[in-house]
């Protein structure tokens, strides 16, 4: 016959074991933990759990009263130590594409043609040349003695539109220029904008032509003769007037 204190013992070793802390109901807690994103140049702090499909998923922090692990999870934040494991990666940064890097002459005949450009882009009217910006160049062309005759490059105007040049040289002095928006090869400093201005400006100087002169005569002409008869009739009248 087992005594009460065996009975007791016995029934104390058939009662389930309290859960070990991080378990509930036999189940491992998932792993969770903060991680920096950067939302468009915005740093945020978000929290992040390990699913059972092994990825990241953000998650609302649960409200407990315990907080140690995720202080402890934002120090090694802080001190760039925040860890991961072989069960997947938190989100990344969010992807922010640099920033556009301007062409910069480097070859010594990057920097005569540029030079060549920036004083011809004096003449420009409507577009502002990126002083600097002369790259790709190359010799398209050499005199029997080896010295450049033609000479081609590639550079940006008003911040960042492309445009190209080509300059025909006469030993050291340059013959004309040709750029991608103008046709011909022309002198130095005698942009398009320039000649189309000069242009306008003859016309509205320039005296009108002989059939234009011609036909201004002819109205005045008229007008004068116009003018003359109706002064006639009015003497007529006068004198028919004083008589009677």
């Amino acid at each position: 016959m087992p005594s009460k204190r065996m009975l007791f013992a016995a029934c104390l070793f058939l009662l389930p074991l309290p859960a070990a802390h991080g378990q509930s109901n036999g189940a491992l807690a998932p792993e969770c933990k903060w991680e920096p994103v950067d939302f468009a140049g915005r740093p945020e702090r978000s929290y992040y759990c390990l699913g059972a499909d092994g990825v990241w998923h953000a998650q609302r922090p649960a409200s407990t009263g315990d907080t140690s692990d995720n202080n402890a999870d934002r120090d090694d934040d802080r001190d760039g130590n925040s860890s991961t494991d072989d069960h997947g990666a938190p989100p990344t940064a969010a992807y922010v594409p640099p920033a556009p890097v301007a062409p910069v002459s480097v070859t010594p005949l990057d920097r005569e043609l540029d030079a060549i450009v920036k004083l011809d882009s004096a003449s420009w009217m409507f577009n502002h040349y990126n002083a600097g910006s002369m790259t790709n160049t190359k010799v398209l062309a050499r005199s029997r003695k080896g010295y450049p005759t033609s000479i081609y490059g590639e550079y940006t105007f008003n911040q960042g539109a492309r445009g190209w040049v080509k300059v025909k040289m006469n030993g050291n002095n340059v013959g004309c220029v040709q750029f991608w928006d103008d046709g011909s090869c022309r002198p130095l400093g005698q942009s398009l904008s320039r000649r189309v201005t000069a242009a306008m400006a003859r016309a509205a100087s320039q005296p009108p032509s002989n059939s234009d002169s011609r036909g201004l005569r002819e109205i005045r002409d008229r007008q004068r003769a116009e003018q003359a008869e109706r002064d006639a009739m009015d003497r007529a009248a006068a004198d028919y007037i004083q008589n009677h």
